[in-house]
């Protein structure tokens, strides 16, 4: 059984994200909203994962049983229509934007935290064995093509630039990018991309 306290889920979990998507995309008002929820397949990919929290944190087996059948062919359309994959037993923290493109998967046990953006065709972990997980503080950007592999952490604030490898944890927080990632001399932020909350 999941912990219900360790991320957002069922549909206050999905309501949440919803106004963040739109808020980041800078869409407002009901047509704007309507938009968003048509337009941005990686939201419904989101919205998976968040219904499987919901399902495996069931003590009832008869509920238990029925809502992970469901959780298990939506989890396997939101792989092939929404290209995103997000392991119900990784931790993905409120307001945490996926870019509408791109394939996204995130390994299981892996923690995205509060605020955090990954901007498409983005791999977390996947890696063999429950403590090769990379663990993200709170709002990381994770440029676009970027993989982040291993048992790593990065701090609050980090932004990894484009097609950049990380396999090694970072400590202080900054701008990384290469392959293995390395300290970015300029800005950090104009490594990510021009998605910003409205």
């Amino acid at each position: 059984m999941l912990d219900r306290r360790a991320a957002p889920y069922g549909l206050r979990g999905m309501r949440d994200d919803w106004s963040h998507f739109c808020r980041v995309q800078g869409m407002t008002g009901f047509w704007g909203r309507v938009w968003v929820l048509f337009n941005t397949p990686s939201l419904l990919g989101l919205w998976v994962y968040r219904y499987g929290r919901w399902a495996y944190s069931w003590n009832a087996p008869v509920v238990n049983r029925a809502a992970r059948i469901g959780y298990q062919l939506l989890y396997l359309w939101g792989q092939h229509v929404c290209k995103v994959a997000l392991d119900v037993n990784a931790e993905i923290g409120p307001e945490v934007w996926l870019a509408p493109t791109g394939v996204i998967l995130v390994g299981h046990y892996c923690r995205v935290g509060r605020g955090s953006f990954l901007h498409g065709h983005n791999t977390l972990g996947l890696l063999s064995g429950d403590a090769g997980m990379p663990r993200l503080g709170d709002r990381v950007h994770v440029g676009p093509g970027a993989l982040l592999l291993g048992p790593i952490t990065l701090p609050d604030d980090t932004v990894i630039g484009p097609n950049s490898v990380v396999v090694r944890s970072i400590e202080k927080a900054g701008g990384y990018v290469g392959a293995p990632a390395k300290p970015y001399p300029g800005p950090a932020q104009a490594l990510a991309p021009s998605w910003k909350r409205a």
